[in-house]
C-alpha cells in the first residue's frame, strides 16, 4: 500500500497504535550541518522521497499552520526548542547583509511505515525567526518566486468614471 493510502487510512479511521510522525529540514549554506528534527522524543530512523536514510533527532517542534486565508500564501510557525544553543550559534554564522533564506522541508510519516513519506516533502523559506528564552518560532512560508506587479493600476486619471463610484 502506497503511503498515501496509508494515511487516508489514518485519518478516516484512527486505527490502535499508528499515528502520524512530522519531521522538519532546516538548512543553510553557511549552517556547518543541516538539522534533521522530529517531534517523536526519541528520534527516528526514516527514508526521504529520493530513497535517503536520515536519522532525525528529537526536538518536540509544536508545527502551527496559520490560519489566515485572506491571501494565497500557506504560511507555517514551527516551535522548537534550541538543543544545546546550537540554532543560536548557526544563526549568527548567517550575516545581516546576508540575502540567501534559511530552507525548510516539512515531512510526515506514518508510525507504522518510515520508507517514505506519508505527506510532504513541502518545501518553505524563512520568513522570519523570533527567539525567546531557550525557545525558537520560525514562520516559514512557500518561496517567493514572483514579485512582479500584474494588471492595471486604476486611478482617477486614467477612468474618471471611477468617481461616481465613490
Amino acid at each position: 500500500m502506497n503511503p498515501e493510502d496509508m494515511l487516508r487510512i489514518i485519518l478516516s479511521t484512527y486505527p490502535v497504535g499508528i499515528y502520524t510522525i512530522d519531521t522538519l529540514e532546516i538548512s543553510h549554506s553557511l549552517f556547518t550541518q543541516t538539522y534533521y528534527l522530529t517531534r517523536e522524543p526519541a528520534g527516528i530512523t526514516a527514508f526521504d522521497e529520493n530513497g535517503l536514510e536520515i536519522d532525525f533527532t528529537g526536538a518536540n517542534f509544536e508545527p502551527v499552520l496559520n490560519s489566515t486565508k485572506n491571501d494565497l500564501d500557506e504560511n507555517f510557525q514551527f516551535t522548537l526548542p534550541d538543543i544545546n544553543n546550537y540554532l543560536d550559534d548557526e544563526l549568527s554564522r548567517i550575516p545581516l547583509n546576508n540575502d540567501e533564506k534559511i530552507a525548510c522541508i516539512y515531512r510526515g510519516y506514518n508510525s507504522d511505515d518510515l520508507s517514505a513519506p506519508s505527506y510532504g516533502p513541502i518545501r518553505l523559506e524563512v520568513l522570519s525567526v523570533s527567539q525567546q528564552k531557550g525557545i525558537f518560532t520560525i514562520s516559514a512560508g512557500a518561496p517567493q518566486l514572483n514579485w512582479s506587479q500584474t494588471g492595471i493600476i486604476y486611478d482617477y486619471d486614467t477612468f474618471p468614471m471611477l468617481r461616481a463610484l465613490l
